[in-house]
């Protein structure tokens, strides 16, 4: 595994320090016209960029990462497990897990593939991603050593962008194997997501990019990631929380849906009623002369009356009845010999 130091080197010699993870390690200087390496970072790739993006690309290369097969149920012994469900990867702190690649490229020329850890909400997303003081080790010279995320790759190179000081892992990219469909990686978490001056219970997820030798993006993948104590616990408990998020929004589309309609039901039955109740609406009339208006009121007086005897009473007191419409009829003539 190498590590790069960039420095500004005099004017007619370039310098690149590779460090081995032991600790030991050489100077190799470059005279101007010799074949030098690939820089480990690059103005335009994802390292550089103070919001790097997390959107999925598989570009023009279908730049693809496979997680192995999906378990629907998972032990809590488990390392390592992966929630297709949430695109979630949940691994122990110091225990390895595989990652597979596979990218459809023509040229033979070398590419790379980087994987860099970023915090997921946006108060955080411009902070680095990095150990935590207890398992960095403060006299370690160990080219990881401030890395989340380590590479069992022999040339897996441990870089920090120059600019923004982000931490990645640059491993070179190998086709797949005789018989294989993807070529694998292990990958290993050296801190937890509980760890204090670290993670800091923040949510982060990994982006991988698959680069060319100038560290042009030409692929992007992303998935979140959870490094804990307990993988199998902690996927079970967030899946069970996904599945009650979407119920309760189910039934609040559910129980707005069941208002909206009883709202329009009642709206509805409100206005059937006011038009079968027609005799409830109320009318002024102007009359001209106050005998008219007495007469008037008597028959009015008389409908009201009517009105308030229940039907069933009407047919047993044949008697009123027939009284009322006697007293209709001679306030009826009345007004009609004053009208004349």
């Amino acid at each position: 595994m190498k590590h790069h130091v960039i420095s500004q080197p005099p004017s007619n010699v370039l310098s690149m320090n590779a460090v081995s993870p032991g600790g030991g390690g050489g100077d190799a200087n470059y005279q101007q016209g010799d074949a030098m390496p690939p820089p480990p970072y690059s103005p335009c790739g994802a390292a550089s960029q103070f919001i790097p993006s997390n959107t999925d690309y598989p570009g023009n290369a279908n730049f693809q990462i496979y997680m192995g097969q999906h378990a629907q149920t998972v032990a809590k012994s488990a390392s390592w497990t992966f929630s297709s469900r949430l695109n979630k990867l949940y691994a122990d702190k110091d225990k390895s897990f595989p990652i597979q690649f596979k990218a459809e490229l023509k040229q033979r020329e070398q590419f790379y593939i980087r994987v860099m850890p970023v915090f997921k909400k946006p108060a955080h997303v411009q902070e680095i991603v990095k150990r935590c003081p207890n398992h960095t080790g403060e006299d370690s010279k160990e080219p990881c050593a401030k890395h989340l995320l380590i590479c069992e790759h022999k040339q897996a190179e441990y870089c920090q962008d120059p600019g923004t000081g982000r931490l990645s892992i640059r491993v070179p990219y190998e086709n797949p194997q005789v018989g294989a469909d993807f070529t694998t990686y292990l990958f290993t978490f050296k801190c937890t997501i509980s760890c204090v001056g670290g993670m800091n219970r923040r949510p982060a997820m990994l982006i991988f990019t698959l680069e060319d030798q100038s560290g042009t993006t030409l692929g992007r993948r992303v998935i979140e990631i959870r490094p804990c104590a307990c993988p199998g616990r902690d996927r079970k408990n967030d899946e069970a929380e996904s599945n009650k998020e979407k119920r309760l929004k189910d039934k609040g589309t559910n129980k707005r849906t069941k208002v909206t309609t009883t709202q329009t039901k009642t709206i509805s039955q409100v206005g059937k009623k006011r038009k079968l109740n027609a005799d409830d609406e109320l009318f002024t009339i102007t009359v001209k002369g106050r005998e008219n208006y007495e007469m008037l009121k008597k028959i009015n007086e008389a409908l009201e009356l009517m009105r308030s005897i229940p039907p069933d009473l009407r047919r047993q007191s044949s008697g009123i009845h027939r009284h009322l419409k006697k007293e209709l009829k001679r306030i009826k003539k009345e007004n009609s010999d004053l009208i004349d």
